[in-house]
């Protein structure tokens, strides 16, 4: 399928109807008194502002990668990555763009093909460049492949962009199709962008399988990978994000970032440093599984507290957002829909078709499985008392 020209990603009109008192169930955050990583476990105090005058941009961090690579939580499973194969940027939102717009100073024209539901900035980015992007819906698709040759075989494609898991729904693609897309975009010269920021936390992934398979995907010519650490442990604050792909890829995006994303602080190169710190190690891994438990335990409470309503939910095996879906009566728009509840209940919704991601039976939003059991099971409670009947 193609996406309209005027598809809209902007939540604005919901976001401005909320108020001090709103939960926010579809948030990105987490709250202040939960899941926090101890800061006193690095060294991270003691070194800030030493370097306080000092410019630090992607370009310049030979001896910074040499010592420090993104391949420390895999283990001993890969290789070590060359200093020439990454790179480290401010955040995953700068990375993709960086990615998309090297891509389009290759191009004329980019023709985009997105596996959906996916982040909203690598939409409003391709259609900043003028891409003509085409997609296909993920969600319990078991012909993600076929659909794929077969947009592939009648259109030039330029780039493919999945995300892991599917953006919001908790959802993994399974690997076997990760390697059929590689092989595909490999033999067609496609360009094949991972997002792979919520990665990383599959909940029974304990010893970094998972994250040594996507840096070995991205050994690959037109693959890249995009990744952080920083969101597995929420470090929104002063996070970086990596970039992982060929070396004459890297270099493009590492000049191209000198003048479009300027510099990284002084702090997100220390955290950086103390996160693929070898010392530091043991601790994350600690602090990841330890979060996924949490995850997991509040889907599993709400597996439980959804049976036999007219709500559903998603099939999830990672990461901290869930998908949910109420029983729409009448055709509403999905923001109607948001403002709807938002006025009736003070809880925010963020419909997830702004991931493109359409359903004519459900109003589908995520849910933030980070947030403490009791708000969680509360806003639910509402909901279900709210809306018993579906959405009318």
């Amino acid at each position: 399928m193609i996406l309209s020209n005027n598809f809209s990603t902007s939540i604005h009109e919901i976001l401005e109807c909320a108020n001090d008192a709103t939960f926010f169930i579809s948030d990105w955050n987490k709250e202040n008194n939960i899941l926090n990583f101890d800061i006193d476990k690095t060294s991270l105090l003691s070194k800030y502002h030493t370097k306080k005058n000092v410019y630090f941009f992607s370009d310049e961090f030979q001896k910074l990668k040499e010592n420090h690579a993104p391949f420390a939580l895999c283990g001993e499973t890969i290789e070590p990555i060359s200093p020439s194969h990454f790179s480290i940027v401010s955040n995953c939102t700068v990375a993709s763009f960086l990615c998309l717009y090297f891509i389009s100073k290759q191009k004329k024209k980019i023709n985009a093909l997105i596996l959906a539901p996916i982040y909203f900035s690598h939409i409003r980015i391709l259609q900043d460049i003028g891409a003509n992007i085409y997609y296909i819906d993920c969600y319990n698709n078991k012909n993600i492949i076929d659909e794929i040759c077969e947009i592939v075989n009648h259109n030039t494609i330029d780039i493919l962009i999945a995300t892991e898991p599917l953006f919001g729904t908790g959802i993994s693609i399974a690997k076997y199709i990760f390697c059929k897309i590689n092989e595909i975009c490999n033999e067609r010269e496609i360009y094949f962008l991972i997002d792979y920021a919520y990665g990383g936390m599959k909940w029974d992934d304990h010893l970094g399988s998972q994250e040594a398979f996507f840096m070995n995907l991205a050994k690959n010519n037109y693959t890249i990978l995009i990744e952080s650490v920083c969101k597995r442990i929420f470090l929104n604050g002063i996070k970086h994000g990596i970039i992982v792909a060929n070396a004459q890829i890297i270099k493009a995006i590492e000049e191209i970032s000198v003048y479009v994303a300027g510099c990284l602080s002084e702090q997100q190169i220390l955290v950086y440093e103390q996160l693929y710190n070898i010392n530091t190690q043991n601790y994350i891994a600690e602090i990841i599984n330890k979060n996924n438990s949490h995850y997991s335990s509040n889907y599993s409470l709400l597996k439980i507290l959804l049976a036999d309503t007219p709500f559903v939910i998603s099939l999830c095996d990672s990461g901290y957002f869930c998908l949910i879906g109420i029983l729409k009566n009448f055709n509403m728009s999905n923001i109607s829909i948001a403002k709807n509840i938002l006025l009736r209940t003070n809880i925010l919704t963020i419909p997830h078709d702004r991931y493109i991601f359409n359903s004519e039976d459900y109003y589908y939003f995520r849910v933030n499985l980070a947030v403490s059991q009791d708000k969680l099971l509360s806003a639910i409670q509402i909901l279900l008392k709210t809306y018993a009947n579906g959405v009318d």
